[in-house]
């Protein structure tokens, strides 16, 4: 298995020209680690507001389903004799809601932003995290290491810990639509029927 610090030359090629399986050095890996433990709390509140927002934006979408289906394809009363006078007050409370709900959005909103621009101050105030971009998603170099590497580790003498004839198995990976925030949305909506 061939073993370097260069995602293109000593990882990629290797994988695509010869199949051969990898081992990548991110020597800053140590340190992305130790930055994802100390903002752990952080994130955990970063995740909290979003779950929050997300519950929210459902609401609200909801609320405007139904009012779009009381008014119909127009989106507006015409006339109030057109829609009888309780349609007209649900869609007046209706409307109280949603703007509401707004409301609730903007301050979630105005929490969730300096929360995302600190969230990976811990490895770099400027950049954030090596291996993540944004929220959820992975860094074009964490997707690259993912692609190529069959093994990454922050220095050589990691390895001298295993047996030459282990072999080393990824975990299980988990799919979008196992998320937890699912199962947890279906749960909330169950118990509010």
């Amino acid at each position: 298995m061939p073993v370097g610090d260069h995602i293109y030359t000593d990882a990629a090629l290797a994988k695509l020209q010869f199949s051969w399986r990898t081992c990548l050095i991110l020597r800053e890996l140590e340190q992305e680690i130790e930055a994802l433990a100390s903002g752990r709390a952080h994130r955990a509140y970063l995740q909290d507001l979003l779950k929050k927002k997300e519950r929210v934006g459902y609401c609200f979408n909801q609320i405007r389903l139904e009012r779009q289906r009381i008014l119909g394809s127009s989106g507006r009363i015409v006339s109030d004799e057109l829609l009888p006078e309780a349609d007209v007050l649900r869609v007046d409370g209706m409307n109280r809601v949603l703007a509401e709900l707004l409301v609730v959005m903007s301050q979630l909103d105005d929490k969730i932003g300096p929360a995302i621009q600190k969230d990976g101050a811990d490895f770099n105030e400027r950049w954030g995290h090596l291996s993540r971009a944004g929220v959820n998603d992975r860094s074009a170099l964490q997707k690259q290491v993912e692609k190529y590497a069959d093994l990454y580790t922050s220095k050589v003498s990691n390895l001298g810990h295993y047996s030459p004839f282990v072999y080393f198995r990824s975990p299980t990976q988990s799919m979008t639509h196992d998320r937890a925030l699912v199962d947890d949305l279906v749960q909330e909506m169950q118990q509010g029927e």
